[in-house]
């Protein structure tokens, strides 16, 4: 036996070496798989590899065209890498092809066929583009080459997608159903995933509003997101000022897994909290009053063509960054920077990498 003994002494040194160096951990429990990262980044040298292949600046496009002139919105692509911009304003759809030339604008503002009003969203999926048009709780659609087609309609406000953006070959959508007990601007918000029929699957969030609450809490989360791989598995973010948690769930709803990562809570600063006051007070909305001391550990959440979930995660506010800390498969690889303003939004669309930017009116998007 007394052969044995350093052999077995050498093992125990090296899976514990190895124990010290793992990043994260994993637990099973009750079915569940639980991996705790720390904030230390399981890749190290995992880096972005970013080809710009288009960038739009609306403002010279609305110089060259005043009389069609654009205010960014959103942003979609189509399988060809052609462009469509959103002016919720005008309730216009611009495409612009690869080079940046705009090819057509269609769309309207109205109530007839191919009209709407009041939308920020909209997605081209396949071969057609869909625009929600709320007040109508209904789905209008068009060809790519803006032609309309029809309308497609609903009877209930929690299967209409009043807001939706693709996730992978899903459409990740918000219903707003009013509680018309508690008040006329009492919502409840539901969070769903839709076919690509446009039909409910499942409801993987909910909360409830008062948009006529005069107190305005700076941990509302505007657009709750979720995110979808390509084995069939649903990412919601659990929106907390003092954990940092991802639940993941199958399409029937059964939790799968919850990936955590290490988290200290930031604080809002004076500066921010001041800039909301005076945002509101703009806009005529003197009598609101601001709430809240700490920010929301994670704001948005999306999944690019290699399965990697990327997260835009509170900072604080003198870092300017336009980062995200990336996942795969539960595991923290690293926190990378994408090239874009602080104020753009980052997605992926048809396997780019999108980031669109509506106060400086442009937008760009990568290859990687």
């Amino acid at each position: 036996m007394k052969m044995y003994i350093p052999f077995i002494v050498i093992l125990l040194l090296i899976v514990s070496c190895a124990d010290k160096d793992k990043t994260y951990k994993k637990e099973i429990s009750n079915g569940i798989e639980f991996i705790t990262n720390e904030n230390v980044p399981a890749d190290p040298n995992f880096k972005l590899e970013l080809k710009e292949a288009v960038a739009i600046d609306c403002n010279e496009v609305s110089q060259a065209d005043t009389a069609n002139a654009v205010q960014l919105n959103n942003v979609e692509l189509d399988q060809d890498g052609n462009v469509y911009v959103l002016d919720a304003r005008r309730s216009k759809i611009h495409k612009f092809d690869k080079n940046g030339k705009r090819l057509l604008t269609f769309g309207g503002l109205g109530q007839g066929p191919g009209e709407f009003i009041g939308t920020g969203f909209f997605v081209v999926w396949h071969d057609t583009v869909y625009v929600p048009f709320a007040q109508a709780l209904k789905i209008i659609k068009f060809t790519r080459d803006g032609k309309y087609i029809t309308d497609k309609k609903y009877s209930s406000a929690l299967d209409f997608p009043g807001i939706f953006w693709k996730s992978r070959n899903f459409v990740s959508g918000i219903s707003f159903e009013p509680v018309q007990d508690e008040g006329p601007g009492v919502f409840k918000r539901n969070l769903n995933l839709f076919n690509d029929k446009f039909e409910r699957m499942h409801t993987f969030y909910q909360d409830k509003n008062d948009f006529q609450n005069p107190v305005f809490n700076l941990n509302f989360v505007q657009n709750p997101a979720v995110a979808v791989s390509s084995d069939s598995l649903v990412y919601v973010p659990r929106y907390s000022t003092n954990e940092y948690v991802i639940d993941v769930f199958d399409f029937q709803g059964n939790k799968k897994q919850v990936i955590k990562k290490n988290y200290q809570r930031i604080p809002f600063t004076e500066n921010e909290i001041r800039r909301v006051r005076n945002f509101f007070a703009r806009n005529g909305n003197n009598n609101v009053t601001v709430e809240g001391k700490f920010k929301n550990s994670i704001t948005l959440i999306s999944m690019d063509k290699y399965d990697r979930l990327w997260v835009t995660a509170a900072k604080p506010e003198k870092d300017k960054r336009v980062i995200y800390d990336i996942f795969e498969k539960g595991v923290y690889l690293n926190t990378v920077e994408v090239p874009a303003d602080t104020t753009a939004i980052v997605d992926f669309v048809e396997n780019k990498l999108v980031a669109f930017d509506a106060v400086n009116n442009r937008m760009k998007y990568f290859d990687y």
